[in-house]
């Protein structure tokens, strides 16, 4: 393998990211169950992304791994309060029932929302 290669790809920037969504976004998307995130912005205008759920199941089972491991403790059953919320959530005030609504329709419906 040739990592010289590498050198070669351009850098995506914000910019790109932010005036060429839609062309980015991978043409079988359609097909797979996905959902739209979004960055905090705290550094100026939020940057879009999308997230499959394969990409979410990995996520979960390295965060398992990381607890199991380098913790010591079966994140499946330990008691926690997880606090998370971007900047502009929290000055908008979105109630909890409706971050609660939001993330059961992400794990119920498969047709997960697209914006």
């Amino acid at each position: 393998m040739d990592l010289q290669n590498f050198s070669k790809i351009s850098t995506l920037k914000r910019e790109d990211i932010q005036s060429h969504f839609q062309e980015l976004l991978s043409k079988d998307l359609a097909k797979r169950r996905y959902y739209i995130g979004s960055t905090s912005g705290s550094t100026g205008k939020p940057i879009r992304f999308v997230r499959d759920m394969n990409s979410y199941r990995w996520a979960k089972a390295t965060e398992f791994f990381y607890y199991d491991r380098f913790i010591g403790i079966n994140e499946m059953t330990a008691k926690k309060a997880v606090i998370w919320s971007h900047v502009r959530e929290i000055l908008h005030g979105i109630s909890i029932k409706d971050k609660i609504a939001y993330y059961m329709k992400l794990i119920t419906d498969p047709h997960l929302p697209g914006q």
